[in-house]
């Protein structure tokens, strides 16, 4: 099985936004555990569209770095 990186899995969405379920699917955490990180302020969401927020993959792709920054610092 080839191992691929989060950037060649999800580079063709690069402009996408996502949703709050969809980002904590792309984080893989809860959606108990971003709405967490939601109200500490570790995350943004980066577009408002009505009352749904969205937030980009950049964002949370560097949310995700720092995620497992943290696990491996912890290890």
């Amino acid at each position: 099985m080839e191992n691929f990186t989060d950037h060649e899995l999800f580079e063709h969405l690069d402009d996408a936004r996502f949703t709050a379920s969809e980002a904590a699917e792309y984080l893989e955490i809860s959606i108990a555990t971003f709405r967490r990180y939601l109200k500490a302020k570790k995350i943004v969401a980066s577009t408002e569209v009505g009352s749904t927020h969205l937030y980009s993959l950049d964002t949370l792709r560097e949310f995700k770095k720092a995620l497992r920054m943290t696990k491996k610092d912890s290890v």
